[in-house]
């Protein structure tokens, strides 16, 4: 998505839903995006107020083109979606294929990670090195990634081992 500065109003198009819409207990809502092609640096998390995610219909696989707000929120970046027209589903299409890395490219603190922020990623052979000291609903692979729960619901097990 390149080098934005922050509060700039940015459209993007033709990007792909790779997650589920999540609502927090006011009805705001959060979601990522895609560039087809995916790789570093393709990713982005939206930030949707109430009404644009009551409005919300584009499941995981739709193309849609949006405007938004540039922003770091606590160091992560996103576009902050605030009203209906700001966004339309033009299509569908395939997910991008998670890229692979190492889960040292993702950690905190590593100079890697800024690229994959918001991108769809898998980490492979990773093992589980901490359950206990990260926070609910999260765990630590290969003493570096921390995995969280956002996007796990109910229905769907989440079981570390």
């Amino acid at each position: 998505m390149g080098n934005i500065p922050p509060d700039a109003i940015v459209t993007i198009k033709g990007v792909i839903v790779t997650s589920p819409l999540v609502l927090d207990d006011m009805g705001k809502g959060a979601l990522f995006v895609e560039e087809p092609e995916g790789g570093a640096f393709s990713g982005i998390q939206l930030y949707l107020y109430d009404e644009v995610a009551a409005a919300w219909d584009a499941p995981v696989g739709s193309v849609v083109d949006l405007t938004g707000t540039y922003t770091e929120f606590y160091d992560n970046s996103q576009l902050t979606i605030k009203a209906v027209t700001d966004f339309s589903v033009t299509g569908e299409a395939d997910v991008p294929a998670p890229a692979a890395v190492t889960s040292a490219a993702v950690a905190t603190g590593s100079p890697d990670a800024e690229q994959w922020e918001g991108v769809l990623v898998q980490l492979t052979d990773a093992q589980v090195t901490n359950t206990t000291d990260v926070g609910p609903g999260k765990f630590q692979v290969d003493d570096a990634a921390l995995i969280s729960d956002y996007f796990i619901y109910p229905d769907n097990s989440f079981n570390v081992q």
